[in-house]
């Protein structure tokens, strides 16, 4: 997954741009690509969060170096419980994980607390309901039989606008999106700012 969601991730960064001392937290961090990415974007306080164990491990190994320092830290939690003090970070986090929370709402709930005012949250999935308004070839051929199969077992796939609507009611402002559409199913971020 790690070689996979790295262009995705790297435009993600791109898109939604750190201030160079900003504290990042990542919800479903992974094996901690992304975070040992934001690492030389940011001199703040990084810090990852992943249900699995397993993963949790990967991240701290990976980062190994900003570990020992003790600027990064890494610990198992779900998005709708996340382990964090109220306004803690500057910048909040979902890459590729947002389909998989079991109540999307609870967590941007829990983004919006533990951001400062002032703060921003992108989120950034590969697979949206934007390759579906004008399919490549490819997404012709399999995106939308795939897209649907993840539905059915449980998938949340969204578009841009409705992640923005999202967003609103969980009490962020300038809330907005930019996509890929042509690349995988949909590259989609979106992006608000807590008043």
């Amino acid at each position: 997954m790690s070689v996979q969601h790295r262009s995705l991730t790297t435009w993600a960064l791109d898109t939604i741009g750190i201030d160079p001392e900003s504290s990042v937290l990542d919800i479903g961090c992974g094996s901690g690509m992304a975070l040992e990415m934001i690492s030389r974007r940011t001199s703040g306080k990084l810090m990852g969060v992943d249900y699995s164990d397993v993963m949790v491990e990967q991240t701290l190994q990976r980062n190994r170096t900003e570990v020992t320092s003790q600027r990064l830290t890494a610990e198992i939690a779900t998005a709708d419980q996340l382990p964090c003090a109220d306004e803690s970070f500057d910048l909040a986090l979902a890459i590729e994980t947002v389909y998989f929370w079991p109540d999307i709402m609870a967590g941007l709930r829990e983004m919006h607390r533990i951001l400062r005012p002032g703060g921003r949250v992108g989120i950034v999935v590969e697979m949206s309901k934007e390759s579906m308004h004008n399919p490549t070839l490819t997404q012709r051929a399999v995106g939308r039989r795939f897209i649907q199969r993840s539905e059915s077992s449980g998938m949340t796939i969204l578009s841009g606008q409705s992640l923005c609507t999202l967003l609103t009611e969980a009490g962020f402002i300038s809330s907005q999106w930019t996509g890929r559409p042509e690349r995988s199913l949909g590259w989609l971020c979106a992006s608000a700012t807590k008043p």
